[in-house]
């Protein structure tokens, strides 16, 4: 049964694990798994309150969707996350992801959010989607780190 979140009509976590299996176990070309961090979401959403953050999050969710979705699928696993499986190599997908994450910061244009996203190259990087879980998420640190590197004055992976 598909599993769908209420705010942006993403797959859910466990959607996103079904997928994850699905192609890992696949006999086809390289797939990207990307995390893409919204930084700042849960202090937003205290700061504005949880109707307003939720607005903000869907609207979010329309634009990542809308790059996203043609090539590839979106989840939403946690609060402050957008995942997306896409089923073609890095080198076509990155571009997607920069494009993604460029729509977040026009929607997203309060000061309080940021946007990193780290990958897992399937089959090759991972062998099950737990797996796969933790090297994106340790490529999303990497990138945190940089941009908080490039920019002083960044709090909380902003």
């Amino acid at each position: 049964m598909l599993q769908i979140d209420r705010l942006t009509g993403f797959g859910t976590r466990e959607e996103l694990f079904s997928d994850l299996s699905d192609a890992l176990e696949a006999e086809s070309p390289e797939s990207v798994f990307a995390v893409v961090d919204l930084a700042g979401a849960e202090e937003y959403r205290r700061r504005f309150g949880e109707r307003t953050c939720d607005t903000l999050i869907a609207q979010l969710g329309g634009a990542f969707a809308r790059i996203v979705r043609p090539s590839g699928s979106c989840y939403r696993p946690r609060y402050g996350e957008f995942c997306a499986l896409v089923r073609q190599p890095l080198a076509k997908v990155r571009p997607l992801l920069d494009a993604a994450t460029g729509a977040l910061r026009v929607v997203g244009s309060p000061a309080e959010l940021s946007f990193s996203y780290g990958v897992t190259i399937l089959p090759d990087e991972a062998g099950d989607p737990i797996e796969a879980l933790i090297i994106a998420d340790q490529q999303l640190n990497i990138a945190r780190l940089g941009r908080e590197r490039r920019d002083p004055q960044a709090q909380h992976g902003r």
